[in-house]
């Protein structure tokens, strides 16, 4: 073995002392076990987050902790309370009144009851008549009576009533109950329905005859002035009303 330049052989005792032990200082550092790097840092957050991930595993199996971390339910917005609708007063229904001069052109003297002149004038208003007319008609019918007025027409199989203060005949209106023809509050309003239906369909003198012939006997008239009907309905109207409805 040389040594800084020295042989360690027989006639160098020295030498051979000093490599004998170097030789030893050099095997041991040969022969001592490799120390390992340590685990460089950029491998210590995985690890610590898989040692961290196992223990909360373990907790979670022992029963520690839930296996679902609790869910939270949204909270829903509550709707702002709303008041009650109000509810809107109606109109009261209003019956017209007679008016001084509603009556004015009805030239009868025969005096017309009260409760007679509401539903007249009411009942015109409502169908565009004039009152004076209406009022007329009714009373070439039955006299503005209070009785039941059951007049009879025809006989044998032909036999008909006409009922109440509008004389509403049972052949030619089956549809109108014994009751209803007999109460003023259906019978002038009905009247006054009836008679406005014709003269729209028939014109004003046709639609007067109308009211009591039906449209087809009033339409088989030849000169509607000379019908008793006719002449019976305008003899209790003013000239003035005549002529504003074209009946002169």
């Amino acid at each position: 073995m040389n040594v800084f330049g020295l042989h360690a052989t027989g006639d160098n005792p020295l030498a051979k002392q000093l490599a004998v032990l170097l030789g030893n200082k050099v095997s041991d550092y040969f022969t001592k076990p490799t120390i390992q790097s340590p685990v460089p840092q950029t491998q210590f957050p995985t690890q610590f987050q898989q040692n961290v991930g196992q223990s909360m595993q373990g907790m979670r199996d022992m029963g520690h902790l839930s296996q679902k971390p609790p869910t939270t339910q949204p909270v829903k917005p509550q709707m702002p309370l709303q008041a009650p609708p109000r509810s809107i007063p109606r109109a009261p229904t209003v019956t017209p009144t007679p008016q001084a001069d509603s009556f004015a052109d009805f030239t009868t003297t025969t005096n017309i009851p009260s409760d007679y002149k509401t539903l007249i004038t009411a009942s015109a208003q409502k169908y565009g008549l004039s009152p004076s007319l209406l009022a007329s008609l009714l009373f070439t019918e039955h006299g503005f009576s209070k009785d039941p007025g059951w007049n009879k027409n025809g006989s044998g199989a032909n036999v008909s009533w006409d009922r109440g203060p509008a004389q509403i005949n049972t052949v030619a209106h089956p549809e109108v109950s014994d009751e209803q023809a007999l109460d003023p509050n259906f019978a002038i309003p009905w009247a006054a329905k009836t008679l406005s239906g014709h003269i729209k369909n028939l014109g004003m003198k046709r639609g007067i005859i109308a009211y009591n012939t039906g449209a087809t006997g009033s339409s088989q008239v030849k000169d509607p002035t000379q019908h008793p009907y006719y002449q019976k309905v305008t003899t209790g109207l003013s000239n003035n009303l005549k002529k504003q409805l074209g009946l002169l």
